[in-house]
């Protein structure tokens, strides 16, 4: 039997549920700092902001909204983590009054601080994946494509663009910062750090970092992986990247939770919604 229930209702019902759940987690966030004191604040006053009566007449999409608070609070930490990098190892505000260069810090090359694990990709056919069973996420140059039934790599790595679309408009390239079990299809570089770098600090580093001169290709563009190597870096001391280290984790981690309850709040919607409006979850009778 159907429920009586209108679409309307059954929308802020899930609305409330997914709101609840993100708030709560929230809550759990650690302040990390005390230039990132504000956050707190920023994800309470945000989650807010879509209020129940927008759900009821509408206007917004249940989960989304909670989703959208959570890929907001995922830019701002993103934001402040550039800051604090740029402050550091571009700008060197905690090491040098002067502007010079920190003692035991030197320049070298991209070539100098990661290691690229592109040997190991697969790529995939449309028509292979469509047989697959979809449970590990496959990525292509820009974003996730698909999932799979196998993955490649299990762990963090940051992914930048060979070919394709692997600028943006201003020249910086184009990242994808993943974590897991997954595949990687052959149009983007696989990247780890070495001498200190994190995967994180790498991420950091390229946000900063135009690379529209190495870019080749007229009709598609490319980032090979010789004229990668060969973008100039500034290498700081190992001390100073694990100190710089130790700031930056507990915000890449509130970045990995969101993102995970980003994909919870999917499948909730995905779970609910389709049992909210055939009637086979009755909420006619809940006072809202």
């Amino acid at each position: 039997m159907a429920s009586s229930a209108s679409p309307a209702k059954l929308a802020l019902i899930v609305y409330k549920i997914s709101k609840t759940t993100l708030t709560n987690f929230l809550t759990l966030l650690p302040i990390v700092s005390s230039p990132l004191a504000f956050i707190t604040d920023l994800t309470a006053d945000t989650v807010n902001k879509t209020t129940s009566d927008e759900i009821a007449i509408g206007t917004t999409n249940p989960c989304t909204a909670s989703q959208n608070t959570s890929s907001m609070i995922n830019n701002n930490l993103e934001q402040q983590a550039k800051v604090l990098y740029k402050d550091w190892f571009f700008d060197f505000s905690p090491f040098s009054s002067d502007g010079n260069l920190p003692n035991g810090w030197h320049f070298g090359t991209v070539g100098d601080i990661i290691q690229l694990h592109d040997s190991k990709r697969v790529p995939l056919s449309g028509a292979e994946r469509d047989k697959m069973a979809k449970v590990y996420p496959y990525y292509g140059a820009t974003s996730l494509m698909d999932y799979v039934d196998n993955y490649l790599f299990d762990g963090i790595y940051l992914l930048l663009g060979e070919d394709g679309t692997v600028v943006d408009s201003l020249g910086f390239p184009i990242l994808q910062y993943v974590y897991g079990q997954f595949w990687v299809n052959n149009h983007a570089h696989i990247i780890t750090g070495k001498e200190g770098f994190s995967v994180e600090e790498l991420y950091l580093f390229f946000s900063l970092t135009n690379i529209k001169s190495i870019v080749t290709g007229a009709v598609q563009q490319k980032v090979s992986q010789q004229n990668l190597k060969k973008v100039p870096a500034i290498i700081p001391s190992k001390q100073a990247l694990s100190a710089f280290d130790e700031i930056i984790q507990p915000i890449f981690a509130q970045i990995r939770n969101l993102r995970d309850e980003n994909a919870n709040l999917s499948q909730l919607r995905d779970t609910l919604l389709p049992k909210l409006m055939s009637g086979e979850l009755d909420v006619s009778d809940i006072d809202l």
